[in-house]
């Protein structure tokens, strides 16, 4: 069973979901249902308060993937944070770190998600992560952070600031 409960931070356009319980087969519906309806209703930029999920199915991760995919092509953004070690170990262990903006306070996201609204309106997009071309052999990359990679399909390495 899950308990979803959402509203805006005060003053702010960052809407806030806090999950209860864990994410199954059947709870997945229910959630996915809830979130984007919350979307389509208008919501762009969402953090998620995960402190009190206690488990994740891999139908949770696709709600979450479906979740991350929508607000992308609206120019929106979502941050998961306080995820418990064990579902946090999940997301990092399945490389899902790369794929979602993940936090370990509340403060963290919202500020996630500020710079990533700063940088849109004065049109520099440094939020991370971000997608990248390799210069040499025009693979896409995913970078998380600022610092050197090498590149998975031509081994170049890249330096990202």
């Amino acid at each position: 069973m899950i308990v979803i409960n959402g509203n805006y931070l005060e003053g702010t356009k960052i809407f806030k979901i806090t999950l209860q319980g864990y994410i199954d087969s059947s709870s997945s519906q229910e959630f996915q249902k809830k979130a984007l309806e919350y979307i389509d209703g208008g919501i762009k930029y969402i953090i998620f308060d995960c402190r009190e999920l206690t488990f994740i199915s891999s139908a949770g991760f696709g709600v979450f993937t479906l979740i991350n995919k929508k607000l992308k092509t609206l120019n929106g953004l979502a941050v998961i944070y306080n995820l418990i070690k064990e579902i946090k170990n999940i997301f990092e262990l399945l490389g899902f770190k790369r794929f979602f903006n993940l936090s370990d306070t509340q403060e963290e996201a919202v500020g996630f998600v500020k710079k990533y609204l700063e940088e849109s309106k004065t049109g520099t997009t440094n939020a991370f992560p971000r997608i990248i071309e390799c210069y040499n052999c025009h693979q896409k990359l995913r970078i998380l952070s600022a610092g050197k990679y090498r590149c998975i399909k031509c081994e170049s390495i890249l330096e990202v600031s």
